[in-house]
């Protein structure tokens, strides 16, 4: 495996793995964000 094959396989890592926490952190917020607009209807 050459050195520019391997920054791929890093790059293509790293892409994944930004992607997947990006997602979840898009998640979470946006589910902290539906309860608060939940408990400000509520009242």
């Amino acid at each position: 495996m050459s050195f520019e094959e391997l920054g791929e396989l890093v790059a293509g890592f790293a892409g994944a793995f930004r992607g997947l926490i990006g997602s979840h952190v898009a998640m979470l917020a946006h589910g902290h964000t539906a309860k608060k607009i939940c408990s400000y209807m509520e009242t």
